[in-house]
């Protein structure tokens, strides 16, 4: 399977190692506005691919990913250059909403004359409004990571008070 991440960030780098450390894909091409920056974190992740699985990783630009079946975006401004990092704040990550939307307006087109048939995952805050995104610009298969996210974020703010301290940092409740 080849497989596309466009944004190699923090997230966008920690997909590619969660994929090669999986054995999720054979080929993985890794696209950045900043194209050093893709061919380092495709280079870095590459040197220790042998030791995991057999796959080609490699930065490219969008023609690179014609034949790719899932592509995953995690490119866009996040929470801490977007000012979404205040907790108690309502509007939360949807504060960067308008400027990731404006990242997506440049990406989609350029995805959608390669690969229109592509399973879209969207990483990027605010991923389920992002997600709607996608759908509204003509891709029909269309993932978010945000339902799950905010999900652990619930189990991890509600376990300590029902099931005492310790719950949802990773250990187990007796």
């Amino acid at each position: 399977m080849k497989i596309g991440i466009i944004g190699s960030g923090a997230v966008g780098s920690a997909c590619l190692l969660a994929l090669v450390l999986r054995d999720s894909a054979r080929e993985i091409v890794v696209l950045d506005r900043d194209r050093k920056r893709a061919r380092a974190i495709a280079m870095d992740i590459g040197y220790g691919a042998p030791l995991a699985s057999v796959v080609d990783i490699g930065d490219g630009d969008y023609p690179d990913l014609a034949g790719a079946e899932v592509v995953i975006i995690s490119a866009g401004i996040n929470e801490k250059s977007g000012g979404a990092t205040d907790r108690s704040d309502p509007a939360g990550r949807l504060r960067l909403l308008d400027a990731n939307v404006g990242v997506y307006r440049d990406i989609l087109p350029r995805l959608s004359a390669v690969v229109p048939e592509a399973l879209v995952l969207v990483l990027t805050d605010p991923p389920d409004p992002l997600a709607d995104f996608v759908r509204a610009a003509g891709f029909g298969r269309v993932l978010s990571s945000g339902t799950y996210l905010d999900s652990l974020r619930f189990r991890h703010h509600l376990a300590p008070a029902r099931c005492g301290a310790g719950v949802g940092r990773g250990r187990r409740a007796r």
